[in-house]
């Protein structure tokens, strides 16, 4: 388990998970901002991009109304990697990949 933990002998994982927007401890934090943006992009006709990264991978999101994929609500997300970071190992890279959709209404 030597590089499943950081640098005090403690799992690492769980911080990164803790650090994940979706998170359940970001609940009001991610809905405020992800509103806030969704309503300026509304007003101005913009779109919004985030431009996010610090998770040791690279990757794509995507933040929509499933029923409305065109709309002001529409916003992706481009996740970039450190340049001088260790990759994640494949089973980080796999929890990442195969975490469920999550719909805020």
């Amino acid at each position: 388990m030597g590089s499943v933990l950081n640098q005090f002998g403690e799992i690492d994982l769980a911080e990164v998970l803790k650090d994940m927007w979706t998170h359940e401890t970001k609940d009001l934090e991610r809905t405020y901002f992800i509103r806030t943006l969704q309503g300026i992009a509304q007003q101005k006709g913009v779109r919004m991009t985030f431009l996010s990264g610090d998770v040791s991978c690279a990757g794509a999101g995507l933040v929509h109304d499933p029923s409305h994929p065109s709309d002001h609500k529409t916003m992706y997300q481009i996740i970039t990697s450190p340049i001088v970071a260790q990759p994640a190992q494949n089973y980080i890279l796999k929890l990442l990949h195969n975490q469920k959709s999550l719909y805020v209404p």
